[in-house]
Parts: C-alpha cells; sequence; structure tokens
C-alpha cells in the first residue's frame, strides 16, 4: 500500500469539515478546531484527493513517498 505525506496548512484551514466531511477515515478536527491527520487513518488515494479537492481554502496537499 503506498504511502503519503499529508500537509495541512494551518493558517489556511477554517474549520469548515468538509475533510472530515468527504474523508472521515482520514482527517478529523484537533483541538483547535483544525483539521489533522487521524492517528489511525487509513488513506485511500482517491478519497484524500477528492478531500484536497473539495477544501475550500485548498489547505490539503499531499505527495506520494516512494
Amino acid at each position: 500500500m503506498a504511502q503519503f505525506k499529508i500537509i495541512i496548512d494551518k493558517e489556511l484551514c477554517i474549520s469548515c469539515g468538509s475533510c472530515t466531511m468527504t474523508a472521515p477515515e482520514i482527517f478529523e478536527l484537533g483541538a483547535d478546531s483544525k483539521a489533522q491527520v487521524k492517528a489511525d487513518a487509513i488513506i485511500d488515494p482517491d478519497l484524500l484527493a477528492k478531500a484536497a479537492k473539495e477544501c475550500v481554502m485548498k489547505a490539503i496537499s499531499f505527495s506520494k513517498v516512494e
């Protein structure tokens, strides 16, 4: 299974929750109400890409780790 480096720009994140609604297996809102990757996340590449695309602030980026 491929591994991914996921970056969430906390300055851009507005805590709207679109990522948690799109990919609840991957994202959650942390104590700061900002998006974060769940500690036990199972990364589905298609779901990750969809969540990143649907982020209204474009705060989520990712790359495949070779």
